[in-house]
């Protein structure tokens, strides 16, 4: 079973003994090489991801 957590802003699914909901995913940091290209992609992926409350916000 799976709900929509308006308090949390992200779904929740039931696992038979408790309400699970998806980790929070960090912005793109770090790393030996820098791709500022490929980090503004994945920081509007997660963002439009958040948003929609397919993964819980930071």
């Amino acid at each position: 079973m799976r709900i929509y957590d308006r308090a949390d802003g992200g779904m929740r699914r039931f696992d038979g003994s408790e309400w699970l909901g998806a980790e929070a995913i960090a912005d793109p940091a770090g790393g030996a090489v820098v791709d500022a290209e490929a980090r503004i992609a994945l920081t509007a992926l997660l963002a439009a991801l958040r948003e929609f409350g397919l993964v819980a916000a930071t």
